[in-house]
């Protein structure tokens, strides 16, 4: 798998990630968050501060 198709990957899974947490109650429904998944030593994929529609 090529780091595109991993980074295409990681950012489906922070997605899916953040509606179950949505979905669970956990997270605050204002669009407010932050969730962020490592790829690599130095390199952080991070969701925006406000997320309109997530849930």
């Amino acid at each position: 798998m090529s780091g595109t198709q991993v980074e295409k990957e990681l950012a489906n899974q922070l997605v899916e990630t953040a509606e179950q947490l949505f979905a669970a109650g956990v997270m605050s429904h204002s669009g407010h968050a932050n969730l962020s998944a490592r790829l690599g030593a130095d390199r952080f994929m991070l969701t925006p501060g406000f997320v309109i529609g997530i849930a």
